[in-house]
């Protein structure tokens, strides 16, 4: 949270609706200051046990030895497209903005007391005047009739998006973690809530299939939702395809470094991750290759392969993070800063590293 100053915003203050997990965070980190509970502590004791939401939990370290689990998958970030197992993502770092771990069947409890005021089973949970303000609009996404879906005004509340569907007030959100994507939505109007959970992170599915239902249940004349999303995502796809051919072929070129190795290696800085420290990597083809150890994420690597000029190929360890090209900026033949970027999935944001 400290170092979140260094990071620049992409518009100007109160000018456009950019989302960020970072206020969520910070609430988790308030939260102890007036309850005297961690955030985790609390939420189990407000909400998830008075709704015997029992299959819900709030950290992420130790899920994979639950029973029952769905593995996350993705088909990003490969130039094959071809289905891959990730690993588990660890989020705990991120706490109260990504820390969830649930299912329809509990997510169904939270949905009635969002369709009965606070409600279930006629239990009061949580005070209707609580409820009601994180329903409040504070921030303007949108005021633009959508051209293909009956969508007028956007709003961004307290947790929750609010728009105005078909003339209902609906609330939506998505969420997304590797390999997952979901959906949760609620028209307190119709009584009408759902949840949609996915293990495939490289899917519209969960944004076809939430509009298609809200559709079936406001009347609104048929329109196949899933063609629109499938043909923004073909584009989007081949898009991606492209541009990792196009980086494949650089690298097979085998166009001579310009520099020794020893002109990339070393240990990089940037004020608000950390270090990053690139070392020659130490396989059959050294002369070719460099390796990136991140300073915050121990269990993760990157492999530089030469392109051409001072552009590189980065490519994760962890497929989700993606493939990327990097530049170096040389003086005095050494490199003395190398812009990183990661899959827009992780951070939208390139990160500038000067050497130290």
């Amino acid at each position: 949270m400290h170092r979140m100053r260094y990071l620049p915003p992409r518009y100007p203050f109160r000018t456009t609706f950019g989302y960020s997990n970072a206020a969520y965070m910070t609430a988790g980190e308030i939260i102890p200051k007036v309850t005297g509970l961690p955030w985790s502590e609390y939420v189990e004791n407000v909400i998830l046990k008075p709704l015997h939401m029992d299959h819900t939990y709030m950290r992420t370290e130790g899920i994979s030895l639950k029973d029952n689990l769905a593995k996350p998958y993705t088909v990003c970030c490969n130039p094959e497209g071809r289905l891959t197992r990730l690993p588990l993502d660890q989020l705990d770092n991120l706490g109260a903005a990504t820390g969830m771990v649930s299912n329809v069947s509990d997510l169904t409890k939270w949905l009635l007391l969002q369709t009965d005021s606070g409600r279930v089973d006629n239990k009061r949970i949580l005070p209707w005047s609580v409820l009601n303000q994180t329903r409040q609009a504070n921030t303007i996404v949108s005021t633009q009739k959508h051209p293909f879906f009956p969508l007028k005004y956007q709003f961004y509340c307290l947790g929750v998006g609010l728009l105005d569907y078909a003339g209902y007030t609906t609330f939506v959100h998505s969420g997304g973690a590797f390999g997952y994507h979901t959906n949760v939505a609620f028209v307190p109007e119709l009584k009408l809530g759902f949840a949609i959970l996915t293990n495939q992170d490289a899917n519209k599915f969960y944004e076809a299939l939430l509009w298609q239902i809200l559709d079936a249940y406001m009347q609104v004349p048929y329109t196949n939702r899933h063609q629109y999303f499938f043909d923004k995502a073909r584009v989007g796809e081949a898009q991606n395809q492209a541009r990792l051919k196009a980086m494949n072929q650089r690298v097979t070129q085998q166009t001579p470094l310009p520099l020794p190795l020893t002109a990339y290696t070393g240990t990089y800085t940037h004020p608000l991750y950390g270090t990053i420290t690139i070392q020659a990597d130490k396989g059959p083809q050294t002369n070719e290759r460099l390796r990136v150890y991140f300073q915050h994420h121990p269990g993760l690597t990157a492999q530089l392969e030469y392109m051409d000029g001072q552009a590189f190929r980065l490519t994760f360890s962890n497929p989700r993070w993606g493939i990327t090209a990097v530049n170096f900026r040389i003086a005095n033949q050494q490199a003395e800063q190398v812009e990183i970027r990661v899959s827009d999935f992780v951070d939208a944001e390139p990160y500038l590293f000067r050497k130290q």
